[in-house]
């Protein structure tokens, strides 16, 4: 039994002790926050966990084995560094860190310590982003010529961090696992309207060696919400629309075939489409899941420190193309995606 600690039950936080205290192989012991409110709801829910507003006495407990840190993003290296140097396994929420410097430092030290290190990146472990993927693998859409993704909504605007670091690793990390490549460029483009400084709205360009592109669209400032992932091939479409109460990943039957003689217009064939049978299973579960049974064997988990920290060197170049108007950054890294 793996015994477990939550530092943070804000906006993420209740899900995680949620998924927690449900998992058969882990046992929630402690939770941490700031608000004596919080902590009241933990303890009506929860009435069999401790409470502390101390995140010493989480790093100090000798019947804790393991600790998430879902607290504010600039927060995450310092609570996860400390949690790694007193011997605790750590799963942080995204982003990693807010620099690859701080990221490289927390991978290098659980590896070390021989410790498990995972980020939040839900979404590789969602059903529907694992059966996409399948779908690509298997070939249905042929080539592949560029992924969209869109992450918009009208709110949780935040005044310490952008909609780009708050929002995109999940895209940036969705379009990885379905591309199964690094990036070579990033661009970007950002605007702040609220906070001076703060991107309200970004749009990032993530270019691969093989040819293919990625256009993420991430907004906090926008009237509807809309979680939408585009890949397009060379003999079927894809729309996966997270928000959808069913049916979320359609395969679209469209293709440009060009003219036989090579002159003329390319002809437009469209088929029947149809959609793919997603699990019901919730992703965050299954993250957790991953993060217990790690601990347990030793293996990396499939969001490990190396994804995540891939994840902040991309976020990284496109921070500093946004902060360059937009000029294209070459990505430097010598991590490559773990073999499926």
């Amino acid at each position: 039994m793996i015994r477990v600690a939550v530092a943070g039950f804000g906006y993420w936080g209740p899900n995680l002790v949620r998924n927690f205290n449900q998992n058969p192989d882990s046992q929630l012991v402690a939770c941490c926050d700031l608000s004596p409110e919080r902590r009241a709801a933990i303890g009506d829910a929860y009435p069999d966990v401790r409470l502390t507003d101390q995140y010493s006495d989480l790093l100090n407990a000798k019947d804790i084995d393991a600790i998430v840190v879902a607290t504010p993003a600039r927060t995450h290296f310092e609570m996860a560094k400390q949690a790694l140097l007193h011997g605790k396994h750590v799963l942080v929420e995204k982003p990693l860190a807010m620099n690859s410097r701080e990221a490289e430092q927390l991978v290098e030290l659980a590896n070390s310590k021989s410790l498990t290190l995972m980020v939040g990146h839900t979404f590789l472990y969602s059903p529907a982003v694992c059966s996409l993927k399948k779908a690509i693998q298997d070939g249905v859409l042929g080539d592949i010529y560029y992924l969209q993704t869109q992450r918009r909504n009208f709110g949780r605007v935040q005044t310490d961090i952008n909609a780009m670091w708050s929002l995109a690793p999940h895209d940036v990390s969705i379009v990885l696992e379905l591309l199964g490549q690094v990036p070579s460029e990033v661009s970007a483009n950002g605007r702040s309207f609220l906070t001076p400084g703060v991107q309200d709205v970004v749009y990032m360009t993530l270019t691969f060696p093989t040819g293919q592109i990625a256009n993420i669209h991430i907004s906090w400032l926008d009237p509807a919400k809309v979680r939408q992932v585009t890949v397009v091939g060379s003999r079927r479409m894809a729309d996966y629309d997270d928000v959808a109460p069913t049916d979320k990943v359609t395969i679209v039957d469209k293709q440009a075939v060009p003219p036989a003689s090579g002159k003329g217009p390319f002809e437009l064939r469209k088929g029947t489409s149809y959609t793919l049978d997603i699990p019901g299973d919730e992703p965050l579960a299954k993250e957790v899941g991953d993060f217990v049974s790690s601990i347990k064997t030793g293996d990396k988990p499939k969001a490990d420190g190396n994804n995540g920290l891939l994840v902040v060197q991309i976020l990284e170049a496109a921070q500093q193309s946004m902060d360059a108007d937009g000029k294209p950054m070459p990505l430097v890294t010598n991590l490559a995606l773990q073999p499926v």
